[in-house]
């Protein structure tokens, strides 16, 4: 303790930025990015404090995950015809790309009469950036 005291008193404050990329590790060594070491060319001596000034952790989960990624529903009157389930594929996705696997997972079902459910783009609103309007030429449930 008293040594860190006397480092505190008798020392200057410097700033050194270093850039840390997991994805730079040696790979053989550290085989997964959540624990690997970093050998700086020029050791530092008598360090008493770092500061961490950012992070960036990347996204590690989809948009659509196996909980959130299946869409319920019947054609016809409520409780009257049989409920379907069509499975949008786990994945990441954006506007444009959504719309399409929701199509593609709704279009294996169709109504008596032939009809299909589809799935398109609205204009954003005040308070909504991404809408989205699920149509039928027959009366569906969402459920």
């Amino acid at each position: 303790m008293e040594d860190l005291a006397y480092l505190q008193a008798h020392s200057r404050e410097a700033s050194h930025l270093a850039l840390i990329d997991s994805a730079q590790r040696t790979t053989a060594l550290w085989p997964t990015a959540s624990r690997f070491d970093v050998v700086f060319d020029t050791p530092f001596q008598n360090v008493h404090g770092i500061d961490l000034l950012g992070v960036n952790v990347p996204r590690t989960e989809y948009n659509v995950s196996s909980s959130r990624n299946i869409l319920r529903f019947s054609f016809g009157q409520p409780g009257v015809n049989e409920k379907h389930t069509a499975t949008i594929p786990e994945g990441d996705y954006d506007a444009n790309t959504i719309l399409s696997a929701a199509n593609s997972a709704l279009a294996g079902f169709q109504s008596a009469a032939g009809e299909a459910i589809t799935v398109s783009a609205l204009p954003p609103s005040a308070s909504i950036s991404s809408r989205v309007m699920l149509t039928c030429a027959e009366p569906f449930t969402i459920y």
